[in-house]
């Protein structure tokens, strides 16, 4: 949670949200104050639920929290922060390797990282551009060292279905009016049914 709440795409997030409201000199001024404030809030949050609620009621706060900000940084940016997942990955392995489940939260991600990776690396090849970010792969190749082989599959193929459904409604705005077509951040689709399916 440290890495999200200390690194620097934190405060590109809190910037660019302050910037709908407020002009480019003041976002400068208060981005600071608010990325401080955002910060102290929600550790303190943490901290409440992990006294009152337990220390697993914690960790689930922020695995869901840290998949939200990605989620948020994937449908702005189309961006997934590499430290953010990295972070994920880490605590994801470490709890894996304390429930003495490392075997299946390995195998999960291996799974997770070749269901997107493969069909990425043959579209690139075929088309001859990107279809699929890298950091898409590395994501599902993340949330599979906090679960089972099983709930990672229902997680990315409700994910797909989720991005399927948001790519039919974009092209049926951009077509009917002005709206501009953008690509669908599968990254966030990802992150947000995981984020449900985790809380549960």
């Amino acid at each position: 949670m440290a890495t999200l709440f200390l690194s620097g795409p934190r405060l590109i997030l809190i910037r660019a949200v302050l910037r709908r409201f407020g002009s480019a000199p003041q976002v400068r001024v208060l981005a600071p104050r608010v990325a401080l404030y955002i910060t102290g809030a929600l550790l303190l949050l943490w901290i409440g639920i992990a006294v009152t609620l337990g220390s697993q009621a914690g960790f689930t706060f922020t695995i869901v929290t840290t998949l939200g900000a990605l989620a948020l940084m994937d449908f702005a940016w189309r961006w997934l922060p590499l430290e953010w997942m990295i972070a994920l990955a880490v605590s994801g392995l470490v709890v894996a390797i304390a429930g003495e489940s490392w075997a299946i939260s390995l195998q999960a991600s291996l799974v997770g990282a070749a269901l997107l990776g493969i069909p990425r690396t043959v579209l690139q090849y075929l088309r001859g551009y990107e279809v699929m970010g890298l950091g898409d792969v590395i994501l599902a190749a993340t949330i599979g060292l906090h679960t089972d082989l099983l709930t990672l599959v229902w997680a990315l193929t409700a994910a797909s279905i989720s991005a399927l459904i948001s790519h039919v409604i974009l092209n049926f705005l951009s077509s009917t009016t002005k709206f501009k077509r953008l690509g669908v951040p599968f990254g966030a689709h990802i992150a947000v049914v995981f984020a449900i399916l985790y809380s549960i």
